[in-house]
Formats: structure tokens, sequence, C-alpha cells
């Protein structure tokens, strides 16, 4: 009786390892930032609880733009996050058509998601069926183990279900717009998600064209 127990007990030990393991999205983020040429803000791209992220800021013509990028690794998403700030500082209205391109340092581009292919990987995931766990009314350690095993697959999926359905919110508030009309000393700001499994070779370089005007940033080296 005891090893049966403790073969229970182990069974419903792994369960719960099972159910830990699916909760809460984010496991990684990293700012990338070169903290000399920063400065801490408003996270404007947040739908969480308010925080402060670095950004630098460059302006030319009237016009700045404020960067922020961030690596960030969930359950089934992992990539570089880049909020961009643009501000009016002119005395008239300026039509804005801002184009981003992110390269790593040995020169190779990393694209970004599109709006369309992300709200698609979005809504997939949103649509995730949560199983049903049976419910045993036996005690064997097989009985057992089957269950912590579906327990864990329905925390899993509704796990990916929620992540799924905070991507759409993000992505309908905060995606960067393809052109922006800004009155004068006013300012917008959007975001892109640009995949990737892992930090890349650093510095990363980022070139915003906006206004007639090319902006460039350069990570931090480390």
């Amino acid at each position: 009786m005891g090893k049966h127990i403790s073969a229970i007990k182990i069974a419903l030990s792994f369960a719960a390892a099972l159910v830990l393991s699916a909760c809460g999205t984010l496991r990684h983020l990293n700012n990338l930032n070169d903290p000399s040429r920063s400065i801490p803000a408003l996270d404007v791209a947040n739908l969480s609880s308010p925080r402060n992220i670095p950004y630098e800021t460059v302006e030319k013509g009237g016009i700045s733009v404020s960067y922020n990028l961030f690596f960030a690794k969930s359950n089934n998403l992992s990539g570089y996050r880049l909020t961009l700030v643009l501000r009016n500082n002119t005395g008239s209205l300026q039509v804005l058509k801002p184009a981003v391109s992110l390269q790593n340092a040995g020169g190779f581009v990393i694209a970004s998601y599109t709006y369309e292919s992300f709200v698609t990987e979005a809504a997939s995931l949103a649509g995730t069926a949560v199983p049903l766990v049976p419910v045993s009314t036996h005690s064997t350690f097989g009985d057992a183990f089957a269950q912590g095993m579906a327990r864990g697959d329905a925390m899993r999926a509704a796990n990916d279900r929620e992540e799924g359905r905070l991507m759409l919110r993000w992505a309908n508030s905060f995606w960067l717009k393809n052109t922006y009309e800004l009155p004068p000393n006013t300012a917008v700001s959007g975001v892109l998600f640009f995949p990737a499994a892992t930090v890349g070779q650093l510095p990363l370089r980022l070139v915003v064209e906006v206004g007639g005007q090319k902006f460039e940033f350069m990570t931090a080296s480390k």
C-alpha cells in the first residue's frame, strides 16, 4: 500500500510540474538599447502594468524618432520587439510614412512580421481547443498519471489560447501604421515584431526612414 501511495504522489507531482511549466508566457526579456545613449520613459505599447523602458532619440529636420528594442521569449513567440515614437516638432502638418529595417552585426537583414502575418498566428493560437480532463474514480498509478498528463495538456492549451488573445489585443492596439498625419507638436507611437529564436550577433543596426530623413541607431554590443 505504501508503494502504491508513493507512486500516486510521484504522478501528481509530475502533473503539478507540467501545470507550473505551462503557467506564464514571458520567460525572457532583454533590453538592447545602448544605456549610454538612452533615457527611461513610459512603455507606450504595454498591456500590463505601467513600466519604463529605455529610449534613444534622434532629431532631424524638426522630426524626432525615439526607439526601444528588446528581445522577448514566450511559450509560442520569440524575437525583437521594436517600439517607435515619432514626434513632429515643426510648425506645420507632417505626413509621415515610416520605413524600418533591422540588421545584425554581420549585415544580415532581420525581417519583421507584417501585421497580417502576426495576427494570423495570434488568431490561430487564440483558437486553440482546450481538451477536457477526464475524471477518474480509481486510484491506480496509471489513472493518476494519465489524469496528471491530461491536466498538463489542458493548461498548456489554455495558456496558448490566452497568449493568442493577448497578441491580438497588442497588435490591434499598437502596431505601426503605414501613414501618420501629425499636426505640429504632436507624437505617435507604434510597434513591430521581428521573429528570432535567440539574440543574434550584436550590435544590431536599426534604420528608420521618415519625413525625408534617415535615422540610424546602434544597439548595445553585448
